[in-house]
Formats: structure tokens, C-alpha cells, sequence
């Protein structure tokens, strides 16, 4: 099957039905095209190895591991606080604040569900006083926007020998596009293909280590581009850290945490029709909250944000082009 065509062939590009798979792998596997293949199978064209052993048989070898690993991230929600001082993310800024402590501009930090101190969350405060104010919750306009393809985060680990333990990994998020496939869950299809933004922001680290199957990356920059109340706003993220814990066939779940300008914040509130109403109090709140990314007089001009997220395996098109 020649992806150069795919055009022709599916217009909505990122869907790719069972049948479709089916045929792909097929003809994958009898002319040896270098598709990776979701995680623990063989790259295409390479055999399988399986059949049943009979004696004088050499044992089927397991498959090899892709060196390369795509998955596209199929939920996400702004994480907040789940119980009194508990909250998923990354401990942003190596201390354990303390309320109207000497770091992290006097705010409490939170402890993760699995005992992690010094996680930085406080944009999880207010995201219940913005939904409030809004009168809607997040959450169900972020699904909408993934399952539309209008927010189709791509994660890829590249140069992976191991999965659960790995001293050097590159890590990359990539904004995919397409018409995503949507189950009867109400959630993407693993296994689709989609192409890469040539003109959207990427984030790439070198060096990543897999420990015990969990990888932690960063710092980095990024933005994320968000379609909530039937408007668009770019989120920028400074000094962006991800972890991520890998399960199998692409199934990982991850949070994506950094630091939120108070002003980015306020200038999203400024564009959106009828913004001015809830303006005044996230200057408010923002400015009460902020404890990232001090300036000269020690003033927090960012408030630190998690974003919680699971993925599923994905492939990119062959002749996807990269921004580089």
C-alpha cells in the first residue's frame, strides 16, 4: 500500500478502521514497509517467530522491542486536589513548600497519591472557582476537543532497547493531525495513524532514563493549544517536566506539569467574549496562588498546573514530515 496516496484513499487521514489495520499488517508484513508496531511487537517484515514447538525445535525468540514507541494521548484533565493536601504532578521545583514558608512564595505543596512530597499544583485551586464561574466543567470540553482531532498530543520514545529499565532515551511530544477513530467508550482507537504538525511546537529530551518502567523528563517549553467554551487559547507551559509510567501496548499513564504565566492566564481571560466578568478575580486569585518563576523582588509570577493523562498506541505516516 503505497501511504504516499492516502489522501486518495482516506480523506480523514488519522482513522483507521479494524479492516484497515487488518490489511495494513498484511501487507506490512509480506513487503516489509518499516512501520513501527505497537509496543513489545515486531517492526514490520520482521518475523514473528511464533508456531508451536515440536521436538528438535529451537524455542520461538521473544520479538523485539521497536526502537521506536508513538502513542497519542486519548484523556487528559487539569488535575486539582483529590483530598485535603493531596494532588497528582512533579515536584517542579526540588523544594517542600510550606504555607507562608521562605520557598515557593509561601504556598503549601501537595503530596502525591503515592507519598511524593513537594508536588506543585496550585493552578488544581482554581480550576473548581473557573468552572464555577464558567458554569461548566472543564473536563468534558478537553475530551471533546481530543476526540475531534483538535487536540491530538503525540508522545514518542525513540532509541527504547528497554522498557523497563533504559539509560538512554529520547523523548518527544509532537502535535498530531487527523480524524481520530472514537470507540464506544467515547474515546480514541489505539493504533491509528496520524500525521505530525509541520508547523506546530515540539519538545524534545535527550538522555531520558527508564527506571523500573517510569520515565521522568525535563525541563522543557511547550504550548498547548486549547478549544474550551467554543474558543481557542494557547496554554504555555515554562519549564515543562513530564513523568510517565509505561504499560503495555502503549497504555501509559502520565501527568505533564510546569509553570503557568500569571499573565498568559490573564491574557486568555481578556479574549474571551465576556472574559471582563471573571478578569478581576483571576487577577485575584492568580496573584494569591502564584508560586513559580520569582523575579528580581521574589514576587511568583507563575502559578505551577498538572495535567493528568493516559495514552494508547498510535504510528505516524511514513513520510510524515518532522519539524526540526
Amino acid at each position: 500500500m503505497n501511504l504516499a496516496a492516502r489522501e486518495e484513499k482516506d480523506p480523514s487521514r488519522g482513522r483507521v478502521g479494524a479492516a484497515a489495520w487488518a490489511l495494513m499488517v498484511v501487507i506490512a508484513l509480506g513487503c516489509g514497509d518499516a512501520v513501527s508496531g505497537p509496543a513489545g511487537a515486531p517492526d514490520a517484515g520482521v518475523g514473528r517467530g511464533d508456531g508451536p514447538v515440536v521436538d528438535g525445535d529451537v524455542p520461538p525468540q521473544s520479538p523485539p522491542i521497536p526502537a521506536r514507541q508513538v502513542t497519542v494521548i486519548r484523556t487528559l484533565i487539569m488535575a486539582r486536589e483529590d483530598a485535603p493536601g493531596v494532588s497528582e504532578g512533579i515536584d517542579l521545583d526540588g523544594e517542600t513548600s510550606r504555607a507562608s514558608g521562605a520557598t515557593g512564595c509561601g504556598q503549601r505543596d501537595f503530596t502525591a497519591s503515592d507519598g511524593r512530597p513537594g508536588i506543585d499544583n496550585q493552578f488544581g485551586l482554581l480550576v473548581p472557582l473557573i468552572e464555577a464561574a464558567g458554569g461548566e466543567a472543564l473536563g468534558p470540553y478537553i475530551q471533546g476537543s481530543i476526540n475531534d482531532g483538535k487536540f491530538l498530543v503525540m508522545v514518542e520514545l525513540d532509541g527504547v532497547d528497554d522498557l523497563a529499565d533504559d539509560d538512554d532515551v529520547s523523548l518527544t511530544l509532537y502535535r498530531g493531525l487527523g480524524t481520530p477513530y472514537v470507540g464506544a467508550d467515547d474515546r480514541l482507537e489505539p493504533w491509528q495513524t496520524f500525521d505530525i504538525d509541520p508547523d506546530g511546537l515540539y519538545s524534545r529530551v535527550d538522555g531520558v532514563q527508564i527506571i523500573d518502567g517510569v520515565i521522568e523528563a525535563g525541563p522543557f517549553e511547550m504550548r498547548l493549544p486549547f478549544y474550551i467554551f467554543d474558543f481557542v487559547f494557547e496554554l504555555e507551559i515554562h519549564e515543562a517536566q513530564i513523568r510517565l509510567q509505561i504499560g503495555s501496548q502503549g497504555r501509559h499513564i502520565g501527568v505533564l506539569a510546569g509553570a503557568v504565566g500569571i499573565d498568559n492566564i490573564l491574557s486568555i481571560a481578556d479574549d474571551i467574549e465576556g472574559g471582563a466578568q471573571i478578569y478581576t478575580l483571576l487577577q485575584t486569585l492568580a496573584d494569591s496562588y502564584a508560586d513559580l518563576l520569582p523575579d528580581e523582588e521574589g514576587v511568583c509570577q507563575a502559578l505551577s498546573a498538572t495535567m493528568a493523562f493516559e495514552t494508547v498506541g498510535a504510528f505516524f505516516y511514513e513520510d510524515a514530515p518532522r519539524p526540526r
